[in-house]
């Protein structure tokens, strides 16, 4: 079974915290058969989509960066998805805006279709505006065809909030036992 862990965070904090703490409940749990790697978009050099569209059509970026060399495998073999990301203005940060366009490649043909996914959205707004960003997030796996498994919003307003917030960290434990027992 392999994850990948997408971390859409500028910076380490709340959202990056929650995410290892799923991560490490996952392989915990399946030492032998789990597979999870994280990606930290905010270490990766890649452009956010060149607009051209010929990629939706034939299947094929035509920006060659790391994207193109590294990820795009990853993501093709990955049997499920943790998409984790800080809440900015009732969506999610750029980074992984850019990650989720770069992906236009596989969207025609489903390429992604039937792989699983667990939603972490964090932010020190209210829960409605947490939504918002959910809901965005599953819009982008309907189109793709990723069946999302579950989600948590997660209220963090300040560094260390969801470290001291040990309802939160045991909820994405078990988002993560779900995902990983629905894969």
């Amino acid at each position: 079974m392999k994850i990948l862990a997408i971390s859409g965070s500028p910076r380490k904090g709340n959202t990056e915290r929650l995410l290892e703490e799923m991560v490490k409940d996952i392989e915990e749990e399946k030492p032998d058969t789990a597979d999870v790697e994280t990606i930290l978009l905010r270490t990766l050099n890649f452009s956010g989509c060149c607009g051209w569209d010929e990629c939706y059509y034939h299947g094929e970026c035509r920006i060659n960066d790391r994207m193109q060399k590294e990820i795009y495998q990853k993501i093709l073999s990955a049997d499920g998805f943790i998409f984790a990301t800080p809440n900015y203005f009732n969506n999610m940060s750029g980074l992984l805006k850019n990650f989720f366009d770069r992906t236009n490649p596989f969207a025609l043909k489903k390429k992604l279709a039937g792989k699983k996914a667990a939603i972490i959205v964090v932010g020190g707004q209210k829960k409605t505006s947490l939504g918002k960003c959910e809901d965005t997030i599953r819009e982008f796996c309907r189109i793709h065809g990723i069946r999302v498994i579950g989600s948590e919003l997660i209220t963090a307003d300040k560094l260390g909030d969801a470290e001291k917030n040990k309802k939160a960290m045991e909820k994405c434990r078990e988002l993560g036992r779900k995902l990983e027992r629905k894969i």
